[in-house]
């Protein structure tokens, strides 16, 4: 439908525009008109308006891999929550800035922000652990090296929710929990679930999808060249949908197992490309 020249950067225009990009899980649609209508807000002081689309903005880069201005659009968006005085947060700023906070190494501040993630939902009478604060705390978990927790919230998220994932894919949670899995020394679950994974997924999945399925067959391959030829497939996948944070983890993950596998030289080709994308 044609948008009246009056209405198209209406403040109101931009979170209705933002749910919408949610509902049909593609951020992208978003990318032409919300750093517009966003500014727009500023310009008239639509301060409401302002915090609501800032956190709903800032879960759809982070969605698509823009991490750096995920935490910016979180940041700004939790300031105007608290200078506003507004309680509940209908996006996920707080849950954004968790984990953005987690990925560079400050857990303190990230347990604080998941706690008010875990209030602001508490306050909406939601679940107590919806999928998407799950995806949060699990996220937040690994980064800090603690693998009981993950399994503890992901397991859950398995049982009651299918364990969609944060594009709504089934068993979504898989390449965390098989993750954390082998981390514990629970191979047998590892290697069922990433074939549960694997299973579950539409044909053909999403690039991105795609990449995480084959990142999780070469963490349980049978040996370093099934490994080698999974980890390959998944960098080529995530070419494709590229966010910078998997494709680091990715190669982290491959270079760990290249490691263990005896082939230190190309380990450490994989590991000083891991080091450079985090930076």
């Amino acid at each position: 439908a044609r948008v009246r020249p009056v209405l198209r950067d209406d403040p109101r225009q931009l979170l209705i525009s933002l749910f919408c990009t949610f509902w049909l899980q593609d951020p992208t649609i978003a990318l032409g008109y919300f750093d517009r209508r966003i500014n727009r807000a500023r310009e008239v002081g639509a301060l409401g308006m302002l915090a609501f689309g800032l956190s709903l903005a800032s879960g759809g880069l982070a969605w698509l891999g823009d991490h750096a201005r995920a935490y910016a659009f979180a940041g700004e968006a939790i300031e105007l929550l608290d200078t506003l005085g507004y309680k509940a947060d209908p996006g996920v700023a707080f849950e954004v800035a968790a984990t953005e906070c987690a990925g560079r190494g400050m857990h303190d501040e990230a347990r604080r922000l998941l706690d008010r993630a875990r209030s602001s939902v508490a306050i909406k009478a939601f679940d107590a652990m919806p999928p998407h604060l799950a995806h949060a705390v699990s996220q937040c978990a690994i980064s800090r090296g603690d693998l009981a927790e993950v399994v503890t919230a992901l397991e859950d998220q398995v049982a009651r929710f299918g364990g969609v994932g944060s594009q709504m894919e089934p068993l979504g949670v898989a390449p965390l929990l098989v993750e954390a899995y082998l981390g514990l020394g629970r191979h047998d679950d590892a290697v069922e679930l990433a074939a549960r994974f694997a299973a579950a997924q539409a044909d053909p999945p999403h690039p991105f999808v795609a990449a995480m399925v084959a990142r999780c067959e070469g963490l349980v391959a049978a040996n370093i060249d099934e490994a080698v030829s999974a980890f390959d497939r998944s960098l080529e996948l995530h070419a494709l949908a590229s966010d910078r944070l998997e494709v680091a983890r990715t190669r982290l993950l491959y270079g760990m197992r290249l490691r263990r596998g005896g082939r230190r030289v190309d380990a450490r080709v994989q590991l000083e490309e891991a080091r450079q994308a985090f930076i």
